[in-house]
């Protein structure tokens, strides 16, 4: 009984402690969303909304700076739908008819018009957009290819892309990117051109070039960030100056554009957020909540942060030490045995590195991934695998065999497992993915002259 009693004492601690801060905010009461599907808080041409559908009627609720309502009512039950430089598009999905509806609504002029499409519709999202007066669909007969259609419903032009084609989405400046299940292409008139690895879909642009990804993974200019660690079906942020706003596990954490370093934090657990006019809204259940720029909280600069080590007694080092599996990771590519020993406290300690074939490496040679490391004292020998960011292939360095490596891993046309999974996770976010081969194509190509 007494530890029921505890455990609601620290629950009610707990959530008077979160609404006397979010009392304290001017925030809007948006129940009437309550039942509503896809909700979405949207900031377009500096005005803020909250929007979401309900079968085939799509609420829109500007919030900001003024506050008012439109319904939508359409023929079919709703899908998707994107909000860009005032005009409000939806895609309405028929698979009785094998068709797809796209309806345009001109919020200022409040126009509301509407194509038919005659594809078959496909379930995932982002499979459409609307940008520079043309429509962008994903060929669902097939997926090679994605289809340009005018305003009124003409086929314009298909392109063709080696890679199935994921999702198309636009930024603020009406830029149109098409993403397949390797690359991501932007739309260079007449054609597209490469602009960076597959980013895991649905994704969210905010500001003007700032994009955030469905695993919190942030980038600038398509040039990885960062990671919010947040999960999310809607993920969603905001810029104000040099800093992105974004929910991240029960906070709202602010990163540097640039460095992607966390710089500032605020205490409330946010669905999605958007930036406006120095202020960030948060939504919370079916409140949104605006925090003034200054509310925040701001990270002390520290130095940089030293690895505590278990075995510190008798050895230490920068690099990760694992004595559970004894693995030594972290350690940069294209390291040197005579590098790899400057890096070591060995107190009494004597240090050589062995090839898997068994063949001791010299002071100009590199360690590599799976090579051994023997440290050696009067009393004891240990032993320990390396691994070196980035080297999948044992080299000790990092080049296009690793980046071939990684992509055929990522197609699952190969496998590997053990110290190599610690040096192909380039971020450290415990998975192998696009992102990791983005950061091994960035090393690749700044040794290039």
């Amino acid at each position: 009984m007494k530890r029921i009693l505890c455990t609601i004492i620290v629950l009610c601690i707990i959530i008077s402690a979160f609404c006397f801060e979010a009392s304290s905010l001017e925030y809007y009461n948006c129940n009437n969303l309550q039942g509503y599907e896809d909700i979405r808080l949207i900031e377009d041409n500096n005005q803020i909304y909250l929007c979401g559908y309900k079968g085939s009627n799509l609420f829109i609720n500007r919030l900001y700076p003024q506050n008012d309502t439109v319904t939508l009512n359409c023929d079919e039950k709703i899908d998707e739908y994107i909000l860009l430089n005032g005009n409000l598009s939806i895609l309405s999905k028929d698979n009785k008819n094998d068709c797809q509806y796209i309806y345009f609504y001109d919020i200022q002029n409040d126009i509301f018009t509407s194509i038919t499409i005659n594809l078959p519709p496909i379930p995932n999202e982002n499979s459409f957009t609307v940008c520079n007066g043309s429509v962008y669909l994903i060929d669902t007969e097939n997926e090679h290819y994605v289809n340009e259609y005018s305003k009124r419903g003409k086929l314009v032009n298909k392109y063709y892309f080696q890679g199935e084609v994921t999702g198309v989405i636009a930024d603020k400046s009406e830029n149109l990117f098409v993403i397949s299940q390797t690359d991501v292409y932007k739309k260079t008139s007449p054609d597209f051109k490469f602009v960076f690895a597959s980013v895991p879909l649905p994704a969210d642009f905010s500001g003007r070039s700032t994009l955030i990804d469905t695993r919190g993974n942030i980038y600038n200019s398509f040039e990885y960030l960062c990671s919010s660690g947040y999960e999310s079906s809607h993920p969603s942020g905001g810029v104000i100056d040099d800093i992105y706003y974004t929910p991240s596990s029960g906070k709202i954490c602010g990163y540097s554009l640039a460095d992607g370093k966390l710089k500032c934090t605020y205490d409330l657990n946010a669905n999605q957020l958007r930036t406006y006019n120095d202020k960030v809204f948060a939504l919370c259940g079916y409140s949104v909540y605006i925090i003034p720029k200054g509310s925040f909280k701001y990270e002390k600069e520290d130095s940089k942060s030293e690895i505590i080590q278990d075995n510190d007694s008798y050895f230490s080092t920068d690099y990760t030490i694992d004595n559970d599996r004894m693995q030594i990771r972290d350690i940069p590519e294209a390291t040197t045995f005579s590098k790899f020993k400057k890096n070591f406290k060995l107190n009494g300690y004597s240090i050589n590195v062995y090839k898997t074939n068994g063949e001791k490496i010299g002071g100009s040679d590199n360690v590599g991934t799976a090579m051994t490391a023997v440290l050696q004292s009067d009393d004891e020998t240990l032993e320990y695998e390396l691994s070196v960011k980035g080297d999948i292939t044992g080299e000790g360095n990092c080049n296009t065999r690793d980046r071939d490596t990684l992509a055929d891993y990522i197609l699952g046309t190969v496998t590997f497992d053990g110290v190599y999974t610690y040096s192909a996770d380039m971020n450290s976010d415990g998975r192998i993915d696009t992102i990791d081969l983005v950061l091994i194509l960035r090393i690749i190509k700044s040794k290039k002259p």
